[in-house]
C-alpha cells in the first residue's frame, strides 16, 4: 500500500536542480540540494530557508562555461549527485541518443552541439 508520508522521501541524496529554487528535495530529506539558476539573489532567498541543505549556484544553462563551472563546484564539494532535475531551458537539437554510450561519451556528444544549435527552438 502506498504511504503518502514516505512516497516522495529522498533521504540522504545529493540533488542538483536547474531552473530555480525548489524546496521539494530539502523538505523531503535530501542531504544537500544544489539549486542552479541565472539569478543568484533569487536562489539565495530560497536557500536561506534551508541553509544547511540548499546551496545556490549561479548558472546559465545556455553557456557551456557556466555549466562546467557549476559541475566543478559540485564535484569539488561532494564529488557526486544522485538525481539531476533539469528544470530549465529547452532541449535541442532534436536527437535520439545511443543508449549504449558510456556516460563520458554521452557527455561529450551533448557538449559537442553549439549553443546556437542547442537553443534554436527558443528563437523560432
Amino acid at each position: 500500500m502506498l504511504n503518502t508520508n514516505s512516497a516522495f522521501r529522498v533521504d540522504g541524496i545529493v540533488a542538483v536542480v536547474t531552473g530555480g529554487g525548489t524546496e521539494a528535495p530539502a523538505v523531503n530529506g535530501a542531504r544537500e540540494v544544489y539549486i542552479l539558476g541565472r539569478r543568484l539573489e533569487v536562489l539565495k532567498e530560497s536557500a536561506a530557508k534551508y541553509p544547511d541543505i540548499m546551496v545556490p549556484i549561479a548558472c546559465d544553462v545556455t553557456s557551456k562555461e557556466s555549466i562546467q563551472s557549476a559541475v566543478d563546484q559540485v564535484s569539488q564539494d561532494v564529488g557526486y549527485i544522485n538525481p539531476l532535475v533539469a528544470n530549465s531551458g529547452i532541449a535541442g537539437p532534436a536527437n535520439h541518443y545511443n543508449q549504449s554510450l558510456s556516460l563520458a561519451d554521452l557527455r561529450a556528444q551533448l557538449l559537442s552541439a553549439s549553443m546556437e544549435d542547442f537553443t534554436h527552438k527558443l528563437f523560432t
